[in-house]
């Protein structure tokens, strides 16, 4: 037993041994290597990473061209070394390098590439003169959208982000090493995927530029397409700035409120659906109304602009003349009930939603059966009383006239971008329906038509082009320090007016006379776009 036991003692020691030598010779190779260049430059040296860029998917008109990440800084970076130290102190001087690293982010040429300098460019959001910014909305300083079009689509927009990096070996004191140059490479850098807008980008230019040029200082305008209904401008004053918001944070007229997609008291805009409810309901078209300069129902007077007394006046001058008193007495005889069901078909009354971020306000259009006297019912039909309206609601109303007497509803989002720049994802708005016949729409135009020769609107007329629109002066029941009166003016109309491409709105939130202050834009917005479509035509 003894025996045994001796020798499995034996065994087990030269195990011991053995491993013991192994180990001792693992320990050696160890403490060589380690005491090799190889070793030393292992340790010494690791790769950096440092951020160049990054970019946000891309919003765009509705002709690809990108409304966002327009402004594209190019910039180089240089790895340091003693043959090219003096070209780059010569070049930048040495505040700008760093570890060994130089980084040129101004507007670079003639730096020609090599393993130790390379080219790249940085990408700017919303750039120095950044268009749309009610619609397209901001980032905060972590890159996430806070309003607009950069808060409903987030996530789209932020996974069709990328960043781009530089790479290099450094040091263990963190300079940067000759021996493997420079690297530049991107992760989905600058992708074009993103969302296009029904928005034209040049016609977005040519309205915001007429209204902020204009005695204008808040209030919107908004251009829609008259067959398809889509939005193709859209503004709002005062704007603010989507790189430094914090700037208007304190202005007392309130920027960050898109005013296109607010509620205002509507005025004489509204007396063309009037007239046509009046002429849907089987008012002859040569019906004439005698206008004393006043009218008497429900116990209260109601008068003409300036006290004016018209005369004798049918549909055409009424319009001409902005004749409260026709459209009283017409708007009686076609009775509440027949008149807000047109003005439904219209639009009136109902929000228009984008997406979930922008939703055009419904306004107020009152219910048939709340209107229980006529005074209620003459103050509507001139535009007054409790009727409110978005300026995207007057212009779909006004492109209903131009389409013949059909509506569809307005939209503003056209279509899904992916990685490779193709379409995948659209937008539709609803089916066309008739509001209006068009024998009845081909009346009302031609007395806006004629309004724009002959009666108020004349200041609105484009030198370019033959249009159709309306003026109106909305109180408001507010008034200033002074205690006057703030008063709510408007143009609305389109243009050309044999074939309506644009119905055009234009609203001051405190205006004094449309025909001064709104009229103008409405000029400018529809003479800038014809000679932008001339301009197309002739390339």
């Amino acid at each position: 037993m003894n025996k045994i036991k001796s020798v499995t003692i034996r065994r087990a020691e030269a195990l011991f041994l053995a491993i013991v030598l192994m180990l001792a010779s693992c320990l050696v190779k160890i403490l060589s290597i380690q005491n090799s260049p190889i070793a030393y430059e292992a340790v010494d040296q690791s790769e950096k990473t440092v951020k160049l860029s990054e970019t946000r998917g891309y919003i765009y008109d509705r002709n690809g061209l990108p409304l966002v990440n327009c402004e594209k800084k190019n910039s180089a970076v240089i790895l340091v070394t003693p043959e090219n130290k003096e070209f780059v102190l010569k070049l930048t001087g040495e505040d700008n390098i760093n570890n060994g690293i130089c980084m040129i982010t101004d507007s670079i040429q003639d730096i020609p590439e090599s393993k130790y300098t390379k080219s790249y460019y940085t990408v700017s959001r919303y750039g120095e003169n950044p268009l749309c910014s009610h619609i397209i909305g901001y980032v905060n300083s972590d890159g996430i959208g806070i309003c607009g079009i950069e808060k409903a689509f987030d996530k789209i927009l932020n996974d069709a982000g990328g960043e781009l990096f530089l790479k290099y070996n450094a040091s263990a004191q963190g300079n940067a090493l000759a021996g493997s140059g420079i690297e530049v490479s991107g992760e989905n850098f600058d992708s074009p995927a993103g969302i296009v807008l029904t928005i034209d980008k040049s016609i977005q230019r040519i309205t915001e530029e007429a209204l902020l040029k204009s005695e204008i200082r808040c209030g919107a305008a908004v251009v829609i397409n008259t067959s398809t209904f889509e939005i193709e401008a859209i503004c709002s004053i005062p704007c603010y700035d989507p790189n430094n918001v914090a700037v208007s944070l304190s202005d007392e007229n309130l920027p960050f409120i898109n005013r296109a997609f607010s509620a205002f008291p509507v005025g004489s805009v509204f007396k063309p659906v009037v007239a046509a409810a009046a002429l849907e309901n089987g008012m002859n078209v040569s019906h004439q109304t005698e206008c004393k300069g006043y009218i008497e129902t429900g116990g209260n007077i109601f008068r003409c602009y300036n006290f004016n007394v018209h005369g004798k006046v049918d549909i055409n001058l009424a319009v001409e003349k902005s004749c409260n008193c026709f459209f009283i007495e017409t708007g009686l005889a076609v009775g509440a009930e027949n008149l807000i069901k047109t003005a439904e078909k219209f639009g009136f009354g109902k929000e228009n939603r984008f997406c979930s971020t922008l939703v055009g306000e419904g306004g107020n259009l009152p219910h048939f059966k709340s209107i229980t006297s006529d005074s209620q019912l003459a103050n509507l039909c001139f535009g007054q009383g409790e009727l409110l309206a978005t300026p995207v609601q007057i212009a779909a109303a006004y492109a209903v006239f131009a389409n013949g007497g059909k509506y569809k509803t307005p939209v503003l989002l056209k279509a899904l971008i992916n990685d490779d720049g193709e379409e995948y994802a659209y937008y539709k708005n609803d089916e066309e329906e008739a509001v209006i016949n068009r024998r009845t729409a081909g009346i009302i135009n031609t007395c806006l038509y004629n309004n724009m020769l002959n009666g108020t609107g004349i200041n609105g007329a484009p030198y370019n082009t033959a249009s159709a629109g309306k003026t109106a002066t909305a109180q408001t029941g507010r008034y200033d320090d002074s205690g006057n009166e703030i008063l709510c003016t408007w143009f609305a109309g389109f243009f050309p007016f044999e074939e309506p491409l644009y119905a055009v709105v234009v609203m001051n939130e405190k205006g004094s006379t449309a025909s001064e202050d709104c009229a103008p834009v409405f000029k400018k917005i529809a003479e800038g776009i014809t000679e932008y479509l001339n301009g197309q035509k002739g390339s």
